[in-house]
């Protein structure tokens, strides 16, 4: 499955999208374990791209931050863009954007330009649980980061190098709770929050990343 976070920007943050990819198999067969040939991604500084995939790994496969100052309005045709692009072959999908504070009229917004895919609202709060309701969700922030966290310290999180914004992302999780911009940060923990909330069975296809 692909599940696509995006971190909506305010007047000093931009907004953006991380796409990240679960490979699974139909219920009831094998999960992938084969090594995707030609890819590398970053695991404490070793290339791992010949080793295979463990069970429920996570592959951040595309990071895009959004111009500083785009109106909302071209953020979402753009989002709406990357989840019916053609890279993303048949593979399943769902979407998963901040509606904290300025998100709610964006989400709107998106709905109006059609994403390719399911589309949750998440709202990011202070509590200590996290709730669901139809297609929006309320979940804490601390349970967003722990999520991520987790991914990277066992493994499951693997981050393609060569990506434009792949060094910035290792920037924002080292300087994590120093009050540095951690937008990247923030759609790569929804993106991963997706993933291991929404597993969905299904033949894998050839994904590459979008450009």
């Amino acid at each position: 499955m692909i599940s696509i976070g995006v971190d909506l920007g305010q007047r000093r943050d931009p907004s953006t999208i991380a796409v990240i990819e679960r490979p699974e198999w139909l219920a009831g067969q094998f999960h992938m374990t084969h090594p995707l040939h030609g890819t590398r991604w970053h695991t404490e500084g070793r290339d791992i791209s010949s080793q295979r995939l463990e069970r429920g790994a996570m592959i951040v496969r595309y990071l895009e931050r959004i111009k500083l100052g785009t109106p909302y309005s071209e953020v979402a045709k753009r989002v709406a863009q990357i989840t019916r692009h053609p890279c993303l072959g048949n593979a399943r999908r769902r979407l998963l954007v901040d509606a904290t504070g300025v998100g709610a009229p964006v989400i709107e917004m998106l709905r109006e330009a059609r994403p390719g895919c399911p589309l949750t609202g998440v709202t990011i709060t202070g509590g200590s649980a996290a709730h669901a309701s139809g297609d929006r969700e309320s979940v804490p922030r601390v349970d967003l980061l722990a999520t991520l966290q987790a991914a990277l310290e066992n493994g499951q999180l693997r981050i393609l190098r060569g990506m434009k914004e792949t060094d910035r992302l290792l920037k924002e999780m080292v300087s994590l709770g120093t009050g540095e911009h951690d937008d990247l940060v923030m759609a790569v923990a929804l993106a991963a929050w997706g993933a291991k909330t929404g597993v969905m069975y299904g033949f894998r296809s050839d994904f590459f990343p979008v450009y």
